[in-house]
């Protein structure tokens, strides 16, 4: 099990054990450090000073720690992680990994180079849902139904909800919709209607007023959803530049300080990436306690060497 532990864990286990007992075949040791380390049949637990927990059995591990955060490994290979920002990430055998921010967004990445990214609905978001496929093709889905695709040689298509196709974007004033094909009225129906159509002229201007009425209501309805959807994507905009910014305002790989442990899951790629670590070693982390691991391995070796990340990472 200490092979899982972060270098400053594993070496607090090689502490002298001050006092040991054992309760039938459940076993207590406590080291000089103050590590405590239980085992039974089943399960190992280690409990360090600080609050951070080890516990492996049955075929799964989990790692608590202090702040909140949690990673776990289950028995077909599955990770999970509970993030201090609320977010979780989880990472399937398959390479698979299922990210979900606090706020709903959520992140689909496959190891093929699928993903789909998903934005909560108003007010959290604008509901719109990018997925990009292995081949290079983008597909953006609107809360109402209409797909606009993009393919590699840069043709778009716009497909409605009712099965119509547009070759290019949404028109000019298409608010992501488009009517459904008219109706033909048999023949018969029509010399019905034209005898009754005296009768109900009175009946057909109320109906007509109402519907004038309402449409007036709806076009007010659409214009307020306009702006919200608008709103939303300045704010998805400029949350993705807080990221951005974040990972900018770091200090560099070679301060001492654990800053990387507040980071979220994506401005930390980006960070590490920025800074030099190369981008095959961040691209095989496949959960936030990996990421956390390698930097963790980038500060020491730069510390120990009073160089920058690209000079480490180059020998």
């Amino acid at each position: 099990m200490s092979d899982d532990l972060e270098p400053k864990y594993r070496a607090m286990l090689t502490s002298k054990v001050k006092q040991s007992q054992a309760n039938g075949q459940t076993t207590l040791e406590v080291y000089e450090n103050g590590v405590k380390v239980q085992k039974d049949p089943v399960n190992t637990i280690i409990v360090f000073p600080d609050g951070t927990q080890y516990q492996e059995g049955n075929g799964q591990k989990i790692h608590s720690y202090p702040d909140g955060s949690r990673w776990s490994m289950f028995p077909d290979g599955t990770c999970s992680e509970v993030l201090l920002d609320g977010s979780t990430v989880q990472t399937n055998p398959d390479g698979t990994s299922i990210t979900k921010e606090a706020n709903g967004t959520q992140m689909v990445e496959r190891p093929d180079g699928y993903s789909q990214l998903t934005n909560p609905p108003p007010p959290a978001g604008d509901g719109i849902m990018q997925v990009t496929f292995p081949d290079g093709t983008t597909q953006t889905v609107y809360p109402d139904g209409v797909k606009v695709q993009v393919s590699p040689d840069g043709t778009t298509i716009t497909i409605y909800p009712n099965g119509d196709t547009r070759a290019g974007a949404p028109a000019i004033g298409d608010v992501h919709y488009r009517a459904p094909p008219e109706v033909v009225v048999p023949e018969e129906d029509l010399i019905r209607q034209a005898s009754e159509r005296k009768a109900k002229k009175a009946k057909e201007d109320a109906a007509a007023a109402q519907a004038a009425a309402e449409a007036a209501t709806n076009a007010q309805k659409a214009a307020l959803a306009q702006k919200a959807a608008e709103a939303a994507a300045i704010s998805a905009a400029a949350e993705r530049e807080r990221v951005a910014a974040e990972a900018d305002s770091k200090p560099a790989l070679t301060d001492t300080a654990p800053f990387y442990m507040s980071m979220s899951y994506m401005t930390l790629k980006k960070y590490l990436k920025k800074n030099g670590v190369p981008a095959k070693e961040v691209a095989h982390c496949l959960g936030m306690y990996e990421l956390r691991c390698l930097a963790a391995k980038y500060i020491q070796m730069n510390n120990a060497l009073n160089g920058d990340v690209a000079s480490v990472a180059s020998q």
